[in-house]
């Protein structure tokens, strides 16, 4: 909410004033912390508030000045000055927030900017741009920029951020997300409370791909995260998985093909094997990661407690392909006692195997490289059923 004063208003017809030696704030207090301040104003009522010159006040002293000002009254998306907030804290002294313009570019986009300025800090610009269409894609690309002062050191540090997301068509989607930071310490210094605990940089491409006729399913990822406090990293350079959604084992009889309107043949009572289902697919991972940490190079054979190497600059890689698929039912037993077996199968590829080698009473391991598959069975069940009764 705002409030007006002036010395003298005057009304110009229904809908518009003029106001001579006005004053506008957001402050409630009495005697408020900050307004802006103008010879002359121009009120339009539910629209638009024009006035010359404009000059910022903190108190009574004035810090910034302007040939004339337009502020937004109607509601709704409308482009225009952002009003700040005024503050202060034990650590960066007074400040100003969010003190800016947005600009209703269209209906699809729009672009805000702004700057925080702190006593003893310095300053932080923002800029914003989003756009989106609807069902068709959206995104937004953000910078933030900070000139510090600490101590005697000055910093200029900067941070960068997109996103978009792309429908396709109906069945194909493609998104993608990305940040950039300049310095290990933006976020600690001037990040949201989220930032600060995060403390980590996410960076993330998705491809994904259904058929109208075809129970597949395609999905393919690359993704990068970055801990900036422990200067760390890890990454998925791709995850890709094929997919056959579950469906029955033994399908009923489809309607005959070539006669038109031609109906499936319906089945009363159908056979037990039409509960069995299944599921199956495809996975395949390139996993990297950096966690700067001395690499285990084998264990003792005595307690075997791990020995680390001397380098911790290695990165880690490993990959595979996972073949995965199931079996399983749903049958009733007695008419009152529900069973669900299944059987699940999974067939892992590799190019990497790991062996160890015994020497001086270590076990030292190292990696053979060629083509090695492990196959895996799962196989179990469940029984439920349901009791009723009155209290």
């Amino acid at each position: 909410d705002g409030f007006y004063y002036g010395q003298q208003l005057k009304r110009v017809s229904s809908d518009v004033l003029t106001v001579k030696e006005g004053t506008f704030t957001t402050c409630d207090a009495d005697s408020p912390h900050y307004h802006f301040a103008a010879r002359e104003l121009k009120m339009m009522v539910g629209k638009r508030i024009i006035a010359r010159p404009v000059i910022l006040y903190f108190g009574d002293v004035p810090v910034m000045a302007l040939p004339y000002g337009i502020f937004p009254q109607q509601h709704g998306r409308t482009s225009g000055i952002l009003i700040p907030t005024y503050g202060e804290s034990s650590g960066q002294g007074r400040f100003l927030r969010d003190l800016g313009y947005y600009w209703a570019m269209s209906d699809y986009m729009d672009t805000r900017a702004s700057v925080d300025f702190y006593e003893r800090f310095g300053f932080l610009g923002r800029a914003n741009f989003r756009y989106n269409k609807r069902y068709v894609l959206s995104g937004s690309a953000d910078f933030d920029f900070n000139a510090t002062t600490q101590g005697e050191t000055q910093r200029r540090d900067y941070a960068f951020g997109a996103t978009h997301q792309q429908i396709i068509d109906q069945y194909t989607r493609f998104s993608v997300a990305g940040r950039y930071v300049s310095n290990q310490s933006y976020y600690r210094d001037v990040g949201t409370v989220q930032d600060q605990l995060n403390q980590s940089v996410q960076s993330n491409a998705t491809f994904s791909r259904n058929w109208e006729y075809w129970p597949w399913s395609l999905n393919v990822n690359a993704n990068y995260t970055q801990n900036i406090r422990a200067n760390t990293w890890s990454a998925a350079l791709p995850a890709v998985s094929f997919t056959h959604k579950a469906g029955q084992l033994f399908p009923p009889p489809a309607a005959p093909r070539g006669i038109r309107g031609a109906t499936a043949p319906k089945e009363l009572y159908p056979p037990w094997y039409r509960n069995i289902s299944y599921n199956y697919g495809v996975i395949y991972r390139n996993d990297m990661a950096m966690p700067r940490a001395p690499k285990v190079e084998g264990y003792r054979i005595r307690d075997f407690a791990p020995v680390y190497g001397t380098d911790s600059t290695t990165i880690f890689q490993k990959d595979g392909l996972v073949h995965s698929g199931g079996i399983g039912a749903n049958a009733r037993l007695l008419k009152y006692i529900n069973l669900n077996p299944r059987l699940g199968i999974s067939l892992i590829s590799t190019r990497r195997a790991l062996e160890f080698e015994a020497r001086d009473s270590i076990l030292y391991k190292h990696f053979q490289d060629g083509f090695f598959q492990r196959v895996s069975f799962d196989v179990g069940g469940s029984m439920n059923t349901k009791l009723y009764g009155y209290l």
